[in-house]
């Protein structure tokens, strides 16, 4: 399946402008317009015409069987993530979509139309939904919109976005089946374990949540709050092994146990009915470091509060981390670690169903402050090589390689897939490698799985990026307008400086100012 062609009345800074995804055909779509019965100027349907017709220049095969790319440039604000995100709107049948637009997509040498437009047209166009047997798949974990009916698609289409939900149970699925293809990429992606890491919770909310006057609590009590949190952070502060190695895993599950208490009473403490005691037999069950009592009294707490509350959710997560106390190990720094060998999915699983609040990767957290006591990692248990301790680069790569697999093995049919800005944040080096990392990744998936076709969309600002694509596979958007290909040298094998000048618009020179 191939997106071939893209036309659009008006959207955000895009005007009638039609857009080639395919340059195997040349296409041109002749609007005309009427007036309604209100006097406003609408499309004329019946009389505007698509016309498809075959380009004898066109190179089969370009980038392997199976494949077709499109990239997208242009300057900041012309218009590239508005094309990318009108296509997502399109094809997940955007009700709220009040614009005029159509795009094409071929599939077996069958033409499909999909939008609000439906011109007279040349070859036969069928009109479609995307019914599940086709996909249009989105691979940006950073992706960030004000649209939030888009930015859910986005969410779920996505992979890490700071390792969210069932992301990470997506990896495991995906590194048991596809190791070797990955680990071929780089040795260091080889992983075997899954990690879950915990540590104390961060005494910020002491710091920065005072109680104020308004509290229950005395002065002498508040300061024993304060005493007995700061104590188990003067041990850790130090980085002292030895002193750390006393904070046992109970004392500090009841730590972070009691901080959430802390922080629930200081955000809802003037719709709660709290006595001091709440308090101190906390601190007292704390400071003598009996976690079943402390437990016991926080589910006391949680029972008398009405059933739909934050702090129910937060505490049974917290339960479940104390019901498999025995599974954590020190590691001789600051956490205590439950490791888990990838191929027992299952397990995962359940770890990450009932961490995944605590974690901060389910949805943002109402207690941010106990976030970052949780965490999860991958590790060879071999090299002792963490995911954690991969560069940025790395792990964006890693990132970005793992959601590709995991569409291409859930999508069993053809597939398009979305890059906006792939080479973000990504090194030079890592920038000229990614299109070839994705080419090799495709390839090696079809000599041992379905044999599918592919379409990459992507934008860029990267010249490495773009003299490994012919411009006839570039749509070059200036001011929300397409600046046709005809009026910009060839871009593939073409050195940095003609495709900066040339390609990325610089019109004013490359050096600075």
């Amino acid at each position: 399946m191939e997106l071939v062609y893209l036309w659009v009345e008006e959207y955000k800074n895009i005007k009638n402008q039609g857009f080639n995804f395919y340059p195997r055909f040349r296409y041109e779509f002749k609007a005309v317009y009427k007036k309604d019965e209100n006097g406003k100027k609408v499309l004329d349907e019946e009389n505007s015409e698509l016309i498809i017709e075959e380009n004898d220049d066109y190179i089969e095969n370009f980038f392997g069987e199976n494949i077709n790319v499109t990239a997208i440039v242009g300057k900041n604000g012309s218009g590239k993530s508005n094309t990318l995100e009108l296509l997502i709107k399109i094809a997940n049948k955007y009700t709220l979509l009040n614009t005029t637009c159509f795009f094409i997509y071929r599939k077996i040498e069958k033409w499909y139309i999909v939008g609000r437009v439906m011109p007279t047209c040349n070859v036969d166009l069928e009109d479609s939904f995307f019914n599940g047997n086709e996909s249009i798949n989105w691979i940006n974990y950073l992706y960030s919109r004000n649209d939030n009916l888009l930015k859910k698609y986005i969410e779920r289409q996505s992979m890490f976005n700071g390792y969210g939900g069932n992301y990470i149970w997506k990896h495991t699925q995906v590194y048991n089946r596809f190791s070797n293809i990955l680990s071929s990429l780089e040795k260091k992606y080889k992983f075997n374990t899954f990690l879950l890491k915990i540590k104390l919770v961060n005494k910020k909310i002491i710091e920065e949540k005072d109680f104020d006057n308004n509290t229950i609590l005395k002065s002498d009590t508040i300061k024993f709050c304060e005493k007995i949190i700061s104590s188990f952070y003067s041990k850790k502060q130090r980085l002292s092994v030895n002193s750390i190695k006393n904070l046992t895993i109970e004392s500090l599950l009841s730590h972070n146990a009691f901080l959430l208490f802390v922080t629930f009473y200081i955000m809802n403490k003037d719709n709660l009915e709290l006595t001091e005691d709440n308090f101190v037999i906390c601190l007292q069950a704390l400071e003598n470091n009996n976690i079943n009592f402390i437990f016991e009294k926080l589910d006391e707490f949680n029972k008398s509060l009405n059933e739909d509350n934050d702090f129910e959710i937060y505490f049974q997560q917290l339960k479940f981390l104390k019901q498999n106390i025995d599974k954590f190990v020190f590691d001789g720094n600051e956490f205590y670690i439950w490791e888990v060998p990838l191929s027992e999915k299952d397990t995962i699983s359940k770890i990450i169903d009932n961490t995944k609040v605590i974690s901060g990767i389910f949805d943002p957290a109402t207690f941010y402050y106990l976030i970052e006591s949780v965490y999860y990692d991958f590790s060879n248990n071999e090299t002792n090589i963490f995911y954690n301790d991969l560069s940025e680069g790395e792990k964006e790569i890693f990132k970005i390689s793992i959601d590709f697999l995991h569409h291409l093995d859930f999508n069993s049919n053809d597939s398009i897939f979305i890059f906006d800005e792939i080479d973000n944040s990504l090194h030079p080096i890592w920038k000229k490698e990614i299109f070839k990392i994705l080419m090799n990744l495709f390839n090696q998936f079809k000599k041992k799985h379905n044999n599918k076709n592919i379409h990459l969309i992507l934008t860029t600002h990267s010249p490495f990026l773009l003299s490994d694509i012919p411009k006839e596979n570039i749509i070059f958007l200036k001011d929300g307008k397409n600046d046709k290909g005809i009026n910009h040298k060839q871009t593939f094998g073409a050195n940095i400086h003609t495709l900066l000048s040339d390609s990325f618009f610089m019109e004013d020179g490359l050096m600075g100012e």
